[in-house]
């Protein structure tokens, strides 16, 4: 098994809409993240150094306040002969997206 992970900027008014691995943490770096998840009645409103294990459901992220929130993914994932690395599609508010090797 091998660590992967993904570190992104969510800027204020920016929404991220993901369907995450089973098991795979958030951790919020530095601002203040909101996140929700289909069929949990809870909203978590996540702070630099707290982490939430997020489950295989859509989930909603979005900047809280005026300030953008880094946040960093990390998940288990079995190492993979032919591709040892995997890719990420990004997407930022001006509608455009890129592609990320991590």
């Amino acid at each position: 098994m091998s660590t992967h992970a993904i570190q992104c900027v969510i800027h204020p008014g920016q929404t991220v809409r993901l369907k995450p691995q089973d098991g795979t943490v958030l951790t919020v770096k530095s601002g203040r993240l909101w996140v929700t998840q289909t069929g949990d009645p809870h909203d978590y409103f996540l702070e630099a150094g707290q982490q939430l294990r997020l489950r295989h459901t859509r989930t909603v992220l979005e900047a809280e306040n005026d300030a953008p929130a880094f946040c960093l993914w990390t998940h288990e994932a079995p190492k993979r002969r032919f591709f040892p690395w995997i890719w990420a599609r990004a997407f930022d508010p001006s509608g455009g997206q890129h592609l990320i090797r991590i």
